[in-house]
């Protein structure tokens, strides 16, 4: 439920911010989303390439990816569209999974399983999943296990290179647990992505310092997942020639049943400068709001 009363309105920003909001503390079972990453109010349509209307998160073409965790999950796929698509989804010809011309009606959701193999552990490198559709639809990642069930709004890959930001949590919350993020690479180029960390990072075994340039050269299908148990990495910078998908959180946010905070980070072109924002039910100790700039110089009105 939502209490009206104490809904926030972030407004009037000068440059456009990115809004992720936290529930601390104690989660009840099964509860859907524990970490919200909020779309701006004004901005949350596009122009298709066909010249209409169409929701950020709705495309054609996805490269997506679930993080693995410490319980046993089940993975799941809903798939959504306002028209009749077919859907396709495979993997790297190293993983043995594809589902293809997968019928989806206009209006109605259709949920294909996903084998829990295909989670991305920190030494996996081909675990991201294409999925394409002959029409634009939105994608959901669902990740269920016994304690509770988390739903991911995805976006599609955009046509031009893009700008992205992770947004992790202050690891003196869940200081034992690891801030991280991931990157879904091209699946028909290489990518060539850049990374500028605000702490040292670890990535196999090479050390990297603060603010230092990290360049990775990703393969067609190819992933990462690249954390830190010590630091949070929230404001790490990425950039990449091709168009990917990057995945950001932290490993944990319950003290005792160890609930992730998991979700796709939109591109810093789609940020935007007004926000309407909720509490969440079942916080013990609070929410937390973050705000995120990508620019020097915003200013930001509650």
């Amino acid at each position: 439920m939502f209490i009206w009363n104490n809904v926030m309105i972030v407004r009037r920003m000068i440059i456009p911010i990115l809004l992720v909001s936290f529930l601390i503390g104690e989660t009840i079972c099964f509860s859907v989303t524990n970490r919200q990453t909020v779309l701006p109010t004004v901005s949350s349509t596009v122009e298709t390439a066909n010249g209409e209307e169409g929701l950020i998160n709705e495309g054609e073409e996805f490269s997506i990816c679930f993080l693995h965790q410490a319980l046993s999950q089940r993975l799941y796929i809903m798939i959504l569209s306002r028209f009749n698509a077919t859907v396709n989804i495979k993997t790297h010809p190293s993983i043995a999974f594809s589902r293809t011309n997968i019928e989806v009606h206009a209006d109605f959701k259709k949920i294909v399983t996903i084998p829990s193999f295909i989670s991305l552990r920190e030494w996996d490198r081909y675990k991201s999943l294409s999925v394409t559709s002959s029409a634009p639809v939105s994608i959901y990642l669902v990740n269920h296990s016994l304690i509770f069930t988390d739903m991911l709004v995805t976006f599609p890959l955009n046509a031009v290179p893009q700008e992205y930001y992770v947004v992790s949590i202050p690891q003196r919350y869940f200081g034992r647990f690891k801030s991280l993020f991931a990157i879904a690479g091209s699946s028909v180029s290489h990518s060539v992505v850049t990374i500028r960390a605000r702490v040292p990072l670890t990535i196999e075994g090479r050390k990297f310092e603060a603010y230092s340039p990290i360049t990775l050269q990703l393969q067609p299908m190819e992933s990462i997942k690249i954390s830190s148990e010590i630091d949070d990495l929230t404001g790490t910078r990425i950039i990449s020639d091709v168009p990917i998908s990057v995945y950001s959180g932290h490993e944990c946010i319950n003290r005792h049943l160890c609930n992730n905070m998991m979700k796709q980070i939109p591109a810093v072109e789609y940020w935007g400068k007004e926000y309407i924002i909720a509490p969440m039910v079942g916080s013990v100790y609070g929410n937390l709001m973050i705000i995120l700039a990508a620019r020097n110089g915003t200013m930001v009105h509650a």
